[in-house]
């Protein structure tokens, strides 16, 4: 684990600062989007460069969440600029990592809608040493917690009631060698 960030905002974009250092890099960012008119990720980029992505995840009209990447990113201090594809109230999170392989970043990935107060996903991560980085999107006036083993990284609102959006990020995993 290296580092990580994070913002919210009731507009088409946002940008906020994020710090990444060390070798062999990789940063994730999450963006938990109220989408009631089917709003979603347009870009996002971090130092100039893009982020692609990896998985998003929309529940009806109601929420979405996407997962970006950029393998490799600049080190420093350097903005991290999401755009939708229109205005709507969303929080983003950014977290980076050193000793990432760089060809294969990502071993697995899954993904869940539903309406629990008690979310999970099971991943089973292929290579050793692999970390998992998860981001929630929730409309409801509601909670969130990171899971046993898990460290939270990030957990925002755009406020109160169900017009708005709480994403929370956590990562779990083992430094190398154990």
């Amino acid at each position: 684990f290296d580092a990580a960030s994070s913002t919210t905002a009731n507009a088409g974009s946002v940008t906020w600062p994020h710090t990444v250092a060390g070798a062999n890099r990789v940063l994730l960012v999450g963006v938990s989007i109220r989408n009631g008119a089917g709003q979603t990720v347009s870009s996002v980029t971090y130092a100039g460069q893009p982020l692609t992505p990896v998985v998003s995840l929309s529940n009806g009209t109601s929420v979405r969440a996407e997962l970006w990447q950029r393998v490799g990113p600049a080190t420093g201090a350097n903005n991290v600029v999401v755009t939708l594809s229109a205005s709507a109230r969303f929080v983003a999170g950014a977290v980076s990592f050193t000793g990432v392989d760089q060809t294969n970043p990502i071993d697995a990935f899954n993904s869940n809608s539903g309406s629990s107060n008690a979310p999970a996903v099971n991943v089973t991560t292929v290579t050793d040493y692999a970390w998992v980085v998860d981001t929630l999107a929730n409309r409801v006036n509601a909670t969130a917690a990171a899971g046993a083993g898990q460290t939270q990284r990030w957990n925002n609102a755009t406020g109160g009631g169900t017009n708005n959006v709480r994403d929370a990020g956590s990562t779990e995993g083992q430094k190398f060698p154990p």
